[in-house]
C-alpha cells in the first residue's frame, strides 16, 4: 500500500486505518505464513514502543503481540477538500477481500481482532457515517472497530 507521509506540517486532517490481529502467546509472524502480506508491521509482547515517529521508547513496552496492516495516510490542505474516513477502511477491507479464505483462518485462531480508524483533524466537526453494507463486512469479518480521533488546535 501507498504511503502517503507528507512533508508538509500544514496539514489540516491526517487519517488511516489499521487492521490489527492480536496473536496471543504467539510471535505475530505466524500470521504472515497465512496471509503472507509483505508491508506488514509485528508488535511483540516485552519488547520496546517505536513511536509514530520510528524512534523507539525504551521506557514503554508492547502488552501484547500484535500484526498490524496499515492503509495509506490521507492529508488533507485546505478547507476544500473533503475528509471520507471510509476511504482507509475500504483500502483494508479489499486487502481482506483479496486475502479472504487465508484471513479467515487466521481469525479462526486468533479472533482479536480489529480495524482502528484513525483522524487527526484542526477542524473540531468531524462527520462520520458507517453504511450497513460496511458495518455488516466488518461484522463478517469477525473485527471490532475503534475510532482514534486527535483534535489539534491550529492558529
Amino acid at each position: 500500500m501507498q504511503n502517503l507521509i507528507s512533508q508538509n506540517k500544514n496539514w489540516l486532517s491526517r487519517y488511516g486505518c489499521h487492521l490489527i490481529i492480536f496473536t496471543e502467546d504467539d510471535h505475530p509472524i505466524i500470521v504472515n505464513d497465512y496471509l503472507n502480506i509483505p508491508t506488514c508491521k509485528i508488535y511483540v509482547k516485552g519488547e520496546s514502543y517505536i513511536q509514530p515517529d520510528d524512534s523507539v521508547n525504551p521506557k514503554r513496552k508492547y502488552l501484547e503481540n500484535m500484526w498490524e496492516l496499515s492503509s495509506s495516510i490521507y492529508y488533507t490542505y485546505s478547507k476544500e477538500q473533503s475528509v471520507d474516513l471510509l476511504v482507509p477502511v475500504n483500502e483494508i477491507l479489499e486487502v481482506i477481500e483479496k486475502y479472504e479464505d487465508e484471513y479467515m483462518k487466521v481469525v479462526k485462531l486468533y479472533p482479536a481482532a480489529k480495524i482502528m480508524l484513525f483522524s487527526s483533524q484542526t477542524d473540531f466537526h468531524t462527520y462520520f457515517f458507517l453504511e450497513n453494507k460496511i458495518i455488516q463486512k466488518i461484522s463478517n469479518y469477525g473485527l471490532s472497530f475503534e475510532f482514534d480521533e486527535f483534535y489539534y488546535h491550529s492558529e
